[in-house]
């Protein structure tokens, strides 16, 4: 299985940071290994409002992009997600 990590912050003071975002790779990274995924990539959105939808987004855009018909798209916890190859759609 392909596995990819989206990072999200809102604003360019949260992104200049990196904090935020650090912390989210750390979370995805940790969560995929105890699933005993290897992420192919992680595609960084810096200061993307969340109420922009992902599609709509330039990283959103390139990570839809290499996902393949058929997948799904895991989104764990509020700001850190993990996308398997495959559609992406939020899973409740």
């Amino acid at each position: 299985m392909t596995v990819y990590g989206y990072c999200r912050v809102s604003t360019a003071e949260q992104a200049n940071g990196g904090l935020s975002l650090e912390t989210q790779q750390q979370q995805i990274t940790g969560y995929a290994m105890m699933k005993g995924w290897q992420i192919a990539e992680f595609f960084i959105e810096r200061g993307a409002s969340g109420s922009v939808s992902l599609a709509d987004r330039c990283e959103g855009q390139r990570m839809l992009s290499v996902l393949q018909p058929g997948g799904r798209c895991h989104y764990r916890k509020a700001r850190s997600r993990i996308s398997f190859r495959g559609q992406c759609a939020r899973n409740a």
